[in-house]
């Protein structure tokens, strides 16, 4: 009996001994939770004395569309179909990743509707809400206090202020709330015997919300994730259920799919490509130098030396469960280097390779390590955790901000400055700021949010301008306006409906020099400059409030090359197709001249009947010989009877013989020094000419008609790349430049627009009239409208737009297809558990 009383006497002091370690645990929690909410206070307190806020390339980006979602949810509109103000219309929320927009919603609500008391509100919420999730991590595994350690740290670490502050990136400032999670739940995944089903949602749960965030950021959390799982099997020589955790990466995306599959549709972004690419890798030695931010030289990626140290050391002595994400770590390093890039360039789905974006994934599997390496010593420890300190100090004092004055007046003084304010006074329909991207969104921002009272003011321009209908548009002005084609920036952004454009010199290398042709080329456009300061000069013409504008151009260019001639000659419009075949003698007849480049046919006896024709009506076709399509049967160039033979040049052209004279060309550029191009046989009269080797080759000449002309040795592009005026412009202008004047003929016209929610309404006095509007693909089509230049006409009349958000049906299957694939494998994985348990 004494045994037995002696049992259950002990039975209850073990039980009141739990509940007093469950106790204190949750004190323990909650003082930590509330160290993290004075420090994110402290924090806030921080950036709003240095006044260096809201700081960051695109955080203005988000702020505006939360601004303009809150807008819309006041309006009983909780995701707004279409935004009229950036980018003349854009889809607000289609390609911009909503959570975070969302939250700074959220936040901005909670301030009453304040942006940058809001945005304060949101750098305290993501400090809390990503050391949070350390703590808990922490927790599971019996190193609370660490985890509270790197919790506290994790916000702090160099590139992640990096990406808040100086990016500006917050959508992936907040998917590194959600990070620590996953590779918590991944590191229980793949190290524990027994599979849980609960693991895996948690994985789930937190890809969502990464996706939600970032994209492009969830899919490397994946391919993360897949390589964590390999390095366990190859290095402990086990199976640790590597495809049901890539399966829950999958799924975790694809949920996502009602969003996910229409904003992949339709993406007018085209800088997902190699040369944009390779500035997301750089040298180790950049990567690891601490010195270049003491020196405020804070544009590179820093990776961290001290988390590289922490890196090696792990890998040489750490734990058995911490080696492999020190591992990890050091792989995810090397590939952010330049050598990295020789390689990752060349593989599939290199768009999402992007390296140095995601050293913060690198950085969460090193700290996640550290808190799992339990058998380090004190001394050690301490001394890993000072470094990480030393290492993270100098990045929070370059973004504390020295200015104490209010975000407010910083803006203030920035509009005034760049002449914004002035800008904002005259212009009646739209502007746009040339800035070369200098400001950011700091300046769309500054004329659209308008929290002076003074108006809203509408843009053609904007930061994201990447995935608007009217990217092309965007970008062949900016590229115009690098090749000093100054006569086209006019007058397309007049065809963008703008009444007034602001020009900042520095935004190209040669603005400061030409100012006088600029000035030339916006009174030939009807521009007049209005005022001037220091480096910003402003120009307006005088329009109706609402306008649209009636054209007509003397020629045409079709094809995808063939734009970059248009830039020399303002008076040639691009061609709504690059297919000849889709072209009638109707359509083209009233030009006089059709220019075609980089074009294409389905049927070459029409496109050859459709060039004689209009040859012998009096059109004047120029055909650039270096596209031609090739024969998929004789793989011969060929066309009219003209075919092409293969020439390469190094360095430059040898002379060119033009009309009986001597002509010398610039040499081309220094990053394009070999060109393989082609010259000409079959021409009826040949114009020009060229010695290779010996051998007499045509450049330039007639054939079948005088109104048929060929040009090869890619002379345009040569001119594109050199602006060489005395050689290769002085031949395409004796050869087209007659047939085109220097400006085309604009009548402006009123227009009356209503916006709303889920229609557009636009009433004309005139036929074919350009609305200035972008076409998003989320216009229902109707036979009354069309399409021209990813711009909106209207014909006489009143005409409605239908706006819808596309593709909802099949995101929609998407996400529940995903939805019943999760389930499905989180009952695989219950059931296999079972199993696992019994065999136990």
């Amino acid at each position: 009996m004494r045994k037995l009383m002696q049992s259950l006497t002990g039975s209850r002091r073990k039980r009141k001994t739990d509940h007093e370690k469950r106790g204190k645990t949750i004190c323990t929690i909650a003082v930590m939770l509330v160290l993290y909410v004075l420090i994110a206070v402290g924090l806030v307190y921080m950036l709003y004395r240095g006044g260096n806020y809201p700081a960051g390339t695109n955080t203005l980006q988000y702020i505006y569309r939360a601004k303009m979602l809150l807008k819309g949810i006041g309006e009983g509109n909780g995701f707004p179909l279409y935004d009229p103000y950036w980018f003349n219309g854009e889809q607000l929320l289609r390609y911009v990743e909503p959570l975070p927009i969302y939250l700074i919603a959220a936040c901005q609500a909670l301030v009453g509707g304040d942006a940058n008391t809001g945005y304060l509100l949101f750098v305290g919420l993501l400090y809390f809400a990503g050391a949070v999730g350390w703590i808990f991590i922490g927790k599971k595994i019996g190193r609370l206090k660490t985890g509270f350690l790197v919790g506290t740290l994790w916000f702090f670490m160099p590139n992640n202020m990096h990406t808040l502050f100086l990016l500006g990136n917050l959508a992936e400032a907040c998917a590194m709330i959600f990070l620590p999670v996953l590779i918590g739940f991944t590191y229980e995944w793949f190290f524990t015997e027994v599979k849980k089903s609960r693991t895996l949602v948690g994985m789930i749960v937190s890809q969502f919300l990464i996706v939600a965030c970032s994209v492009r950021y969830s899919i490397f959390v994946a391919i993360t994730v897949l390589l964590f799982g390999i390095l366990v099997h190859f290095m402990y020589k086990k199976k640790p259920g590597i495809l049901p955790a890539v399966a829950a990466m999958v799924l975790g995306i694809l949920l996502l799919g009602v969003w996910l599959y229409p904003s992949l549709q339709g993406d007018g972004s085209d800088t997902y490509n190699v040369t944009v690419m390779k500035n997301y890798f750089q040298s180790a030695l950049q990567s690891l130098n601490p010195v270049y931010r003491l020196q405020g030289n804070d544009q590179h990626y820093y990776f961290g030396l001290a988390a590289f140290l922490l890196t090696v050391f792990g890998v040489l002595a750490g734990s058995k469960k911490s080696r492999v994400g020190y591992v990890a770590g050091i792989i995810l390093f090397l590939g952010t280097t330049s050598s990295a890039y020789i390689v990752l360039s060349n593989m599939p789905g290199k768009r999402y390779f992007w390296m140095t974006e995601y050293i913060s994934i690198a950085l969460c599997m090193i700290l996640l390590s550290f808190v799992y390496w339990k058998s380090l010593k004190k001394i050690f420890y301490l001394a890993c955790v000072a470094v990480l300190v030393i290492d993270a100090y100098p990045s929070i004092k370059v973004n504390q901000g020295q200015a104490y004055y209010d975000a407010t007046d910083q803006l203030d003084v920035f509009e005034k400055t760049t002449l914004l304010d002035q800008a904002r006074q005259i212009t009646k329909q739209r502007m746009y700021f040339l800035d070369g991207d200098i400001y950011g969104a700091s300046a769309a921002y500054v004329a659209t949010v308008a929290d002076d009272g003074q108006g809203i003011v509408a843009q053609s321009g904007g930061n994201g301008w990447q995935y608007a209908a009217t990217s092309e548009n965007i970008m062949d002005v900016n590229e115009a306006v690098g090749a000093r084609h100054y006569t086209y920036l006019f007058d397309r952004l007049l065809l963008l409906g703008n009444d007034t454009v602001l020009i900042y010199t520095d935004a190209t290398k040669y603005l400061a020099k030409d100012l006088e042709d600029v000035i030339a080329a916006a009174k030939s456009c009807g521009y007049d400059l209005v005022a001037s300061k220091g480096k910003y000069y402003l120009f307006h013409q005088d329009t109706p409030e609402t306008f649209g504008v009636v054209s007509r151009y003397d020629a045409i260019s079709i094809g995808t090359s063939g734009k970059l001639l248009t830039y020399s000659y303002a008076d040639m419009i691009q061609g709504k197709s690059n297919n000849l075949n889709e072209y009638s003698f109707a359509d083209l007849k009233d030009y006089k001249l059709v220019y075609l480049s980089g074009f294409t046919y389905d049927d070459q006896t029409s496109a050859e009947n459709l060039v004689m024709k209009l040859a012998k009506a009096g059109v004047k076709v120029v055909v650039d010989a270096s596209s031609i399509p090739t024969d998929t049967y004789t793989g011969i160039q060929e066309f009219l009877g003209v075919d092409c033979q293969s020439v390469k040049f190094e360095n430059g052209y040898p002379i060119l013989y033009y009309n009986d004279q001597e002509v010398l060309c610039e040499l081309f550029p220094k990053d394009e020094t070999e060109w393989k191009t082609v010259c000409m046989n079959g021409l009826t009269n040949v114009k020009g000419y060229l010695y290779e080797n010996g051998v007499q080759m045509a450049f330039a000449g007639t054939a079948k008609n005088e109104n048929i002309t060929f040009i090869g040795i890619s002379l345009a592009y040569h001119y594109y790349r050199t602006l060489d005026e005395d050689g290769s412009k002085k031949i395409i202008d004796d050869l087209i430049g007659s047939y085109v004047t220097k400006e085309p003929d604009h009548k402006i016209v009123p227009l009356t627009v209503d916006v709303q929610n889920k229609e557009v309404t636009i009433t004309s006095q005139y036929d074919n009239v350009n609305t200035t509007l972008a076409d998003t693909d989320n216009m229902l089509a109707s036979d009354d409208y069309d399409i021209n230049g990813h711009q909106v006409y209207v014909n006489k009349g009143t005409t409605t737009i239908i706006l819808y958000y596309p593709y909802f049906t099949q995101g929609m299957l998407l996400s529940a297809g995903a939805l019943v694939a999760a389930i499905l494998l989180l009952i695989g994985v219950r059931k296999h558990g079972k199993k696992q348990l019994e065999r136990v």
